[in-house]
Formats: structure tokens, C-alpha cells, sequence
């Protein structure tokens, strides 16, 4: 023990027997506090805080006593204190300095994230209390943005299935694993085992008095055509033309399907035929299993649709009903297609090129006598007296002779084919005309819908197509080529330029003003008034000077 305590034995008398240690400790009054009390506890002896220990023994009645004054246990215990106080501000200010680290640390990929949206996003957003806000502000722009582009797709998706219908009907360089994939993001579903084509001709009724303007009534023959073979499978049309469409039929058919198709298709027609006054005339192909045989299917009802088209028109022609054997030259209805409309467009160069193509094919690989040639020519004069008459020329004033007449006096193969070019040439300039005046009035009309609806959020392709009773496809290129700009582009610039009399001449926020414009969000529609002005709409108006409102940043 050292110098600070001290020990000592007690005999049965209470007599130190030994003892050890400071030795001025041990007092009378000590012994006595250890006779009266044996228990551990702190005593005051003379005015010192000691802790006594004591023991006493059962066999020889000694008693063993411990006293340490309390001051040495509590330099102990505060030095203890004080080491714990020590190591638990070390451990703290470490603690804050690994907090500060860590935190800088894991803020450095927000951070990083923030600038890169900042240099990347197209969204003008800067007013934003701090990174996360930021974020947030930004992915609810491209919400918005991606809600726009989706509702966009929607609307041009009838004009992407219609093209990929195209593209099966012609069958150029079809890729089926590219090809499925585009057809499931177009939503065209063709996964039914068998495949039909059926080519759809429309024609007023000559001497028949129309309930309805002649193209609301072919309009309805489609529409009256659609539903009813949508009773017994799953269709798609494709538009070739004002008069012709095709129809893709897509089932699973059982040995009865070829006969309710007939069926269908008889009362179609009749009922087409007694109530609009407008001939149907159907050419059917075969059925077939495979997308790449879609197109053989084309070509199989583009043949039965000719056959009917020049034998019997109102009526229903099968593929499988048709004697080929009675086609002795080369010019099928496709090509003919082909040349009423380059005529229509005024084309001259491609309709040398058609003409050129089907002689060289008629007179390269066989040799046809001359009747049977002239015959040939006026088959294709007969496609010209059409196009006059689908154009509505009044005569054939513009010629100094009659055309039919100057055909016959032909005596070879190259004078008629000089005097088809010449007659064709002056069709193209007369059907320019035409197609010109056709083509002011229409366009003059859409812009003003379009003008007069700017502000319905909805106005779409396919509105002005159905109320213009057109395709989206021929709006959309009719635009382009009449108007020099897409239907998005003339649309937005609509829009924005009304919105200039709202921000420049009202106190109306800049949600509001985007409302009343047609747009569904603000952020659309202040990006595409900085597309347009190179400033926002807020900007424009500081810079005039005119308070602006608007609770939203911009």
C-alpha cells in the first residue's frame, strides 16, 4: 500500500496487533468507528474523509481493516473523468471533420449531375432553392416533355402504320426481324396465321343523283366497307389514291372464311351500290402465310382488280377466277396508276419515262404486230381520256386535231409514240392548271381552320384529315409542298404569334397565355417561343418595359 493509506490488525481486545502504511491515520477515533460500525463505508475520522474496509475473522476474532482517504480514490476517478472528456472531444471534432468529408464527398455526384443537366438540358429553368430542387424542376420538364412527344407519336402513328403497309404491299428489300420490330412500336398487330389483299375501286354512278357531295359519299363507302369486314377479321387500309384503296385482311382462317368473305363483300356492295350510289369494284388475291408473301398477294389483286376494273365494274373479281391467258401485252393497271398520276402532278419527264419503259418492254422482249400495238396505244389513250375526265377538262380544244384520229394516222411504232408524248405533255399543263386552282383553294381553307382553332390543344394531322376528308399522310405532304413548312412548324409559329398580342398588350401570366395559344404546358410553350424569338416570353417583356405577372420563373 503506498504512503497515501494505511492497514492494520485488530486483535479480540481491539488492539493493533500490525499495521502498515501512513501510520497518523490510524486514531483512536478510527479504532472506534471500527468497533462500532464494521461496515464498508466513508467515515469522517478527525475531520478527513476516509473509506474504511474492514474483515473480520470467525476463528481468531482478528480484524483486518483497510483505510484509504477518499481524495486518493477521486484523483483517480477525475483523472479518469478528465481522460474521458479528452478522447471524447477528440472523437467528436473527428466525427464533424469526417462528416464534413463525407458529406462533400457524396454531394460531388449531385453536384456533378446538376452541371451536366445544366450544359445538356434544352429547359430554361434558374430559379430553384438549391441542387435537389433543380433535379426535381428538370425531370418534371421532361415528363412534360416526354407526355408531348408521346401524344405527338399517337397522332402521327396512323401515317406510320400506313407506310409500313406500304412498304409489305411492295415488298423492296423487306427486312422481317427490322420490320418487326418497327410494327410493334407502331402498334400494327399482324400476327394472325393468314394473310388476303383486296384493292377497292370507287366510282360515282354516272346519272345518279348523290345524297351526299361525292366525296363525303366515298368516304362513307370506305367507312360502310371497313365496318363490315371488321365483323369477321382484323383489317388495315392503305391509301393509293382519291378513288383506289387497298385493304390488307389479317385472320386466323378456317375452310369457311373464303365464303363469308364473299359473302361480306357481295353485301358491301350492293348495299354501297343501292344507298350512295358509288360502285365498288373488288379485286381479291389469294390467301397467303407469310409477311414476304404479302406482297405476291398485291400483285395478285392488283391483276384481279384490273381484270374487273375493265370488264365489269361494280362487281367483285377473285384471282384464282381469272384466265391469264388473255393478256397478250405488257401494261397492267399498275403502271397505269402510275401514269394518271404523274400526268395529275404535271410530271413530264416521268411520264416519258413510263411511256418509254412500257414500249421497251413490249417491243424488246417481243415483237408486237402493228394492230395489236395500236391497240396497245390506245389502251394507253384511254388512261388519258380518264385523266381528262377525273380532272374535269371541259374538250379537247387545246389540240389541233383530234387525238384519237392522230393516233391512227400513225404509221410506225416511234410517230405514236411521239404523238402520245405530245398529247400527254399538253394533259400535264392542262391538269397543272387545274390541280393549281384545286390546290390554292385547299390549302387557303386548311390555313384558315388551322388559324380559326390554333387554340384547341387537340388540334392534330388528323382532325384537319377528317375534316377536310383526307388522310393524315396528304395533309401532312400537302403542306410541305404548298405551304413550305410540316403542320408542327406552321402550327407552332400560329401559336407563338398569337401569344405576342397576350404578352405584349395584357397583364396574363405566362401559364395563362399558353393556354389560351393551345398549349397544354408552359414549359412547352415558352421553349418554342425561344426557338422562334431567341428570348422567353419574361424576357420580351423586360425588355419593353411591361411588368410581368407571371408567378412561375421564366
Amino acid at each position: 500500500m503506498n504512503g497515501a493509506g494505511a492497514a492494520f490488525i485488530l486483535d479480540n481486545k481491539n488492539e493493533i496487533i500490525l499495521s502498515v502504511g501512513n501510520k497518523e491515520l490510524i486514531t483512536p477515533n478510527m479504532i472506534e468507528m471500527v468497533k462500532q460500525n464494521s461496515d464498508n463505508n466513508i467515515k469522517n475520522v478527525d475531520s478527513i474523509d476516509i473509506i474504511l474496509t474492514t474483515l473480520s475473522s470467525y476463528n481468531n476474532k482478528f480484524t483486518y481493516v483497510s483505510a484509504v482517504p477518499n481524495s486518493v480514490y477521486m484523483k483517480e476517478i477525475n483523472q479518469m473523468r478528465l481522460y474521458t472528456i479528452f478522447w471524447a472531444a477528440i472523437m467528436m471534432i473527428a466525427g464533424f471533420m469526417l462528416s464534413v468529408l463525407f458529406a462533400k464527398k457524396n454531394t460531388k455526384p449531385i453536384n456533378n449531375l446538376v452541371k451536366q443537366l445544366q450544359n445538356y438540358s434544352n429547359h430554361d429553368i434558374t430559379n430553384y432553392n438549391n441542387e435537389l430542387d433543380f433535379i426535381a424542376q428538370t425531370t418534371l420538364a421532361a415528363l412534360s416533355e416526354t407526355h408531348y412527344i408521346r401524344k405527338t407519336m399517337q397522332d402521327y402513328l396512323p401515317l406510320l402504320q400506313n407506310g409500313l403497309i406500304s412498304k409489305l404491299l411492295q415488298g423492296n428489300n423487306l427486312d422481317i426481324e427490322q420490320f418487326d420490330s418497327i410494327m410493334e412500336i407502331s402498334g400494327l398487330n399482324l400476327n394472325k396465321a393468314h394473310f388476303l389483299v383486296i384493292i377497292v375501286g370507287l366510282e360515282v354512278e354516272k346519272g345518279m343523283e348523290l345524297k351526299l357531295e361525292p366525296h363525303l359519299a366515298k368516304f362513307a363507302a370506305i367507312n360502310i366497307l371497313s365496318e363490315m369486314l371488321q365483323k369477321i377479321c382484323n383489317i388495315y387500309i392503305c391509301d393509293f389514291g382519291l378513288d383506289t384503296f387497298t385493304i390488307l385482311i389479317n385472320s386466323d382462317m378456317d375452310d369457311e372464311f373464303p365464303e363469308t368473305l364473299i359473302y361480306v363483300l357481295s353485301q358491301s356492295v350492293e348495299y354501297v351500290s343501292k344507298n350512295l350510289a358509288i360502285h365498288l369494284t373488288c379485286g381479291v388475291s389469294t390467301i397467303r402465310q407469310t409477311l414476304e408473301e404479302i406482297h405476291e398477294a398485291h400483285n395478285e389483286a392488283q391483276l384481279a382488280y384490273e381484270y374487273c376494273h375493265y370488264n365489269t365494274r361494280g362487281s367483285i373479281q377473285y384471282y384464282d377466277d381469272i384466265n391469264i391467258s388473255t393478256y397478250k401485252y405488257y401494261y397492267p393497271f399498275e403502271e397505269e396508276m402510275r401514269l394518271i398520276n404523274y400526268v395529275k402532278n404535271g410530271n413530264k419527264a416521268k411520264v416519258q419515262e413510263t411511256i418509254h419503259s412500257i414500249i421497251n418492254i413490249n417491243y424488246t422482249k417481243t415483237t408486237l404486230p402493228l394492230p395489236l400495238a395500236r391497240c396497245l396505244f390506245f389502251d394507253i389513250m384511254s388512261t388519258a381520256l380518264k385523266i381528262v375526265h377525273e380532272v374535269g377538262i371541259d374538250s379537247w380544244d387545246a389540240f389541233d386535231k383530234d387525238p384519237a384520229s392522230l393516233l391512227t394516222s400513225c404509221e410506225n411504232i416511234d410517230d405514236m409514240e411521239k404523238t402520245l408524248y405530245d398529247i400527254l405533255d399538253v394533259l400535264c399543263d392542262k391538269t397543272a392548271e387545274k390541280r393549281d386552282e384545286y390546290h390554292e383553294k385547299l390549302r387557303k381553307d386548311i390555313l384558315e381552320y388551322i388559324n380559326q382553332n390554333y387554340h384547341n390543344p387537340d388540334l392534330s394531322l388528323s382532325t384537319i384529315a377528317s375534316v377536310f376528308h383526307f388522310t393524315p399522310s396528304y395533309i401532312s405532304r400537302f403542306l410541305k409542298e404548298y405551304v413550305g413548312v410540316n403542320f408542327t412548324e406552321y402550327l407552332r409559329e400560329q401559336r407563338i404569334n398569337k401569344s405576342l398580342q397576350y404578352i405584349m398588350n395584357t397583364n396574363l401570366a405566362i401559364s395563362e397565355i399558353a393556354e389560351k395559344v393551345g398549349y397544354t404546358s408552359s414549359i412547352v410553350f415558352i421553349r418554342n417561343f425561344k426557338k422562334i424569338h431567341g428570348i422567353t416570353p419574361g424576357e420580351m417583356r423586360l425588355r419593353k418595359g411591361i411588368p410581368d405577372s407571371s408567378t412561375t420563373f421564366i
